[in-house]
């Protein structure tokens, strides 16, 4: 695992930081006041925003942007971007809504080292239990072999946005009735995330540098005997709980496009 450390830079190192809407982005701030969590580390500067005229002024008074960098000649990190997916679908399982969105299972068991191990914070081991002993969960590929001991949520259409729907972490589900489900993420079965856009670019399917959510989800569509055998190259396997909201991050905030940063707690 790399280590990081925080480099105090400067407001004017920010790219585009002159054109910055600070309005919206003191709004983002007031709007993580909602959460106890916030509220109990910036206890006096959330009651100080509620009231600010000068966005600006406030974010360069009350706040200093740091540049992270690593400790060790690493591989470059990695920046993507989140959207919210919309699937389509059914409580009831029929054509075409054969997909189940799972619950987490009643018999996968988290166990968080941190309280363990100080220093293993933020690390978690799943598994499941075989008489006394902690054993590997069902690896995606493994599910629909399985009897697996988990509520489902409802059922989709597609297969591959039910995979990008893991890889996002939450979306909304449009049933037939027009109802709309929101989901989230609640655990996952313990493998390591692999790409299967790496994957399909070491098979020859997709040069690596045009792989894309959209390139990846066109050549499964027109690759539809291969599905099963690329999404399987990941292991891991998300499960969900239903919310009463719209994509929030770990504070339970509603994501603000454009504005909300979501980062690896292991480095930051």
């Amino acid at each position: 695992m790399p280590k990081t450390e925080l480099i105090k830079s400067s407001f004017s190192d920010l790219p585009e930081w002159e054109n910055e809407d600070f309005t919206k982005a003191l709004g983002s701030f007031i709007e993580s006041c909602k959460t106890s969590k916030t509220k109990e580390i910036y206890r006096d500067l959330c009651t100080q925003a509620v009231g600010e005229k000068d966005a600006k002024k406030f974010l360069m008074t009350h706040f200093m942007p740091y540049k992270i960098s690593q400790l060790q000649n690493e591989e470059n990190s990695i920046l993507t971007g989140y959207y919210e997916p919309e699937l389509r679908g059914s409580l009831v399982k029929k054509e075409p809504y054969l997909y189940p969105i799972y619950k987490t299972p009643n018999d996968l068991v988290t166990v968080d080292l941190g309280s363990i191990y100080p220093e293993l914070k933020n690390y978690r081991l799943r598994g499941k239990l075989e008489g006394n002993k902690l054993v590997p969960y069902y690896a995606r590929g493994d599910v629909s072999a399985k009897s697996l001991k988990a509520e489902v949520i409802c059922y989709t259409d597609s297969k591959i946005d039910l995979f990008f729907l893991e890889v996002q972490g939450s979306g909304r589900v449009t049933l037939e009735n027009g109802k709309t489900v929101f989901i989230g993420y609640d655990n996952q079965n313990g493998y390591q995330y692999s790409s299967i856009g790496k994957y399909l670019a070491s098979i020859g399917a997709i040069p690596l540098e045009n792989v894309s959510l959209q390139t990846i989800s066109a050549w499964l569509k027109d690759n539809p005997l291969r599905i099963d055998e690329v999404l399987n190259y990941n292991k891991s396997m998300i499960f969900f709980k239903q919310k009463d909201k719209a994509a929030s991050g770990s504070l339970g905030v509603v994501l603000t496009p454009k504005r909300s940063v979501a980062v690896d707690q292991r480095y930051i």
